[in-house]
Order: structure tokens, then C-alpha cells, then sequence
């Protein structure tokens, strides 16, 4: 799910994809569009995957949340992330992830909900996909979904923010009863 640019490693994914899953009964499904679209295409049919790999184009969000139900995990083949808000919407629908680690990640990301993997590695992409086909039923999609809501839900947000807010007024207080203390308890000679 996401703009098919460059920096998001499609190219690689497909590539990944064809040597870990190519003829087998594995379906690749890539929602978005944008500059790559007809060159990701392309590339689907030249290693021969055309007829596993689904173009959804752009998605409405209720279709994303559709399609992230109806999968068995995520994969993120970006090159770098500053955070990974798909990785997050895929936990939010119980789904454990293959991702590069490239930034983001790998603060969303350890051994009870998915796999982290070299970025722009074809094989550590195909390997990670490959033990994810083989151990995906060891993930615990309830237990990946609550932890997922627990940190990101817009509550468990607010909750984070306002503790930030509190800490920072706390510390402006403070910061605030030092200086006027010093300005009122000491003179200069000559003032």
C-alpha cells in the first residue's frame, strides 16, 4: 500500500517475490499508483509472476483496511522510512510484517510480530518472505493487534502527548521558579 516511487523498493519486492514464490499458489497484492505503476508492471510480467501479483491502484481507506484483513502479513521493502505508518496500519489489522530496516521499522517491529530484513537486499527480502510463508501461523494476530492499539490508537496517543505536554510544563515551572528566584534574591553593586 503506498506510491509506487523508488525510495519504496517495489522493484526489489517483485524481484523477491519471483525467486522465493514464482509458479507456486502465493499471491502478491500492491495497492497505490504513481510514477512506477506501468514500469512495476512491466517488471511483473518479465519474471513471469503477472499471474500472482494484483495491481489494486489506488485504495480507498476502507479498501486498504479490506485488503490488510483478507492478508496473511505485510511486507514494507521501502529503502528507508522515517516511521512506517503502513506497518502500523497492517499490526492495527492483527497482521505480522516482513520489513527492510530502514529507519523506522525497527522500532515497530521485533520477533512476536514480524521480521525485519536487510534493506535492498533482494535475497534477505526473498529469505524473510520465505520463513514468513513458513511461520506466519506462529504469530498471534490478537495479541499483535492489542499491542498495535495499545501504542497507536488515538487514545493511547493522547495519553502520550499529554504526558510529554505535562513534562514540559513541568520542567518551563521549574525553569521559570529558578530564574525568578535568582532575579529577585541577588543585586548587583551599582544597580
Amino acid at each position: 500500500m503506498g506510491r509506487h516511487d523508488p525510495v519504496k523498493g517495489y522493484d526489489l519486492l517483485l524481484q523477491a517475490f519471483a525467486r522465493s514464490f514464482k509458479g507456486q499458489d502465493v499471491w502478491l497484492r500492491l495497492g497505490g499508483g504513481g510514477q512506477l505503476f506501468d514500469e512495476l508492471k512491466a517488471i511483473a510480467g518479465s519474471l513471469g509472476i503477472e499471474t500472482q501479483v494484483s495491481f489494486l491502484g489506488p485504495l480507498e481507506r476502507e479498501s486498504v483496511a479490506e485488503e490488510l484483513r483478507q492478508a496473511d502479513a505485510y511486507v514494507l521493502s521501502s529503502h528507508y522510512e522515517t516511521f512506517g505508518i503502513p506497518i502500523i496500519e497492517a499490526q492495527a489489522c492483527g497482521l505480522p510484517v516482513v520489513a527492510t530496516a530502514c529507519g523506522g521499522p525497527e522500532e515497530l517491529i521485533d520477533a512476536s510480530n514480524g521480521i525485519l530484513v536487510e534493506p535492498k537486499n533482494i535475497d534477505a527480502l526473498a529469505e524473510g518472505m520465505v520463513l514468513m510463508r513458513r511461520s506466519h501461523d506462529r504469530f498471534d494476530s490478537v495479541a499483535i493487534r492489542e499491542r498495535c492499539l495499545a501504542t497507536y490508537s488515538p487514545g493511547a496517543v493522547m495519553d502520550q502527548m499529554e504526558k510529554i505536554y505535562d513534562a514540559a510544563l513541568h520542567a518551563t515551572r521549574k525553569t521559570d521558579d529558578r530564574l525568578q528566584g535568582e532575579t529577585t534574591g541577588t543585586r548587583h553593586s551599582g544597580d
